[in-house]
């Protein structure tokens, strides 16, 4: 029974954990969102706001900085062994090592798809509102009488005009229009400041390793615990104290593949793959929606409203499958070209 309450302990280290994800909280849209909304003009108020999520930022590194101290002086040598492995597998997460760029670039692109969807929608709602009213029985450009027949009807539309001194409103003319004009524009999110924001979490992330440098420096060097004690590892089970990075992506490295084109364009790829039956299952019993989910895990992407744009990739008039065409086009032209040499 004592081996078995060993085997669940965990030392944990708050201000550390406490730290860390306020670095990856600028990783989020939220915090994406509010600050390039702000740079871009549009909430001159969040200015504290965000102020404030820097500063608080900057505090967690100085909390961290104690509870190292802490930790290094009142506890055991298999508590600094697990607060310094922890650091170090930290200090190497591709959020870490240096700005995601990418990260940050596909969390605004899926926003923004999302906001564009929202966009569509209302307008699609709206155009459906216009063409079932009653005023588009009239013929186009045709000249029309309206009026509010009731005092309820006048204080729900109040842009009608009645004589003060009779409650009765007035006639009103109007032209029939037989079509919708859209003048809103989706509110997406800008990526003129990008860079800036850019800089913000590189900064960030240098006052972290700042801050942690002399304590992994003394760590590596032997002069705070062994770096081959292995023993913790049979005493505590491995758990994260944060999540895992989204869609599964690991650290960045050379050989890490990047889908670089669009999601149709992958789409319109995986389903002539499955069309063909050129990819399968052990099973035997693959779908669309499984060799997209391989396909997904394997670039570490996500791909929102897979066959929603899959539906609309098929509805296209001048060329069905232009990804597939311009790898053609691409596969043909190496062949020329090795002819050539």
């Amino acid at each position: 029974m004592r081996l078995k309450a060993l085997k669940t302990m965990k030392p944990e280290f708050p201000r550390v954990n406490f730290a860390i994800r306020s670095i990856l909280n600028f990783y989020e849209i939220q915090y994406i969102e509010d600050y390039l909304d702000f740079w871009s003009g549009k909430r001159e108020w969040w200015k504290e706001y965000g102020q404030n999520w820097f500063k608080y930022a900057l505090k967690s590194f100085e909390r961290m900085d104690d509870e190292i101290y802490q930790t290094i002086h009142t506890t055991n040598h298999n508590t600094q062994v697990e607060l310094f492995e922890l650091l170090k597998d930290w200090l190497t997460d591709y959020r870490i090592e240096q700005v995601a760029e990418k990260a940050i670039l596909r969390q605004l692109d899926i926003e923004n798809q999302n906001r564009l969807k929202r966009h569509e929608e209302e307008v699609e709602k709206k155009t459906e509102e216009y063409f079932q009213s009653e005023d588009r029985k009239h013929a186009h450009l045709e000249e029309y009488t309206n009026e509010v027949n009731s005092l309820l009807q006048l204080w729900w539309h109040p842009q009608y005009k009645y004589n003060p001194w009779w409650n009765s409103p007035e006639k009103e003319k109007k032209i029939n229009y037989n079509f919708y004009c859209i003048k809103e524009e989706p509110d997406l999110i800008s990526d003129e400041p990008l860079s800036q924001y850019f800089e913000l979490v590189s900064y960030l992330i240098e006052k972290f390793k700042e801050t942690l440098r002399p304590h992994m420096e003394k760590y590596n060097a032997g002069k705070i615990a062994c770096n081959n004690y292995v023993t913790i590892q049979a005493l505590y089970v491995e758990q994260p104290a944060l999540p895992p990075a989204p869609f599964g992506e690991a650290k960045a490295t050379n050989e890490q593949i990047i889908w670089q084109k669009n999601d149709t364009d992958l789409l319109e790829m995986i389903t002539a793959l499955t069309e063909i039956k050129s990819l399968q299952n052990k099973t035997g019993n693959l779908t669309r929606a499984d060799a997209i989910k391989s396909f997904e895990n394997f670039f570490g992407i996500e791909i929102k409203d897979a066959e929603s744009k899959l539906v609309r990739a098929t509805e296209r008039k001048k060329s069905r499958a232009p990804f597939i065409n311009s790898m053609k086009t691409a596969f043909e032209q190496y062949c020329e070209n090795k002819n050539e040499k």
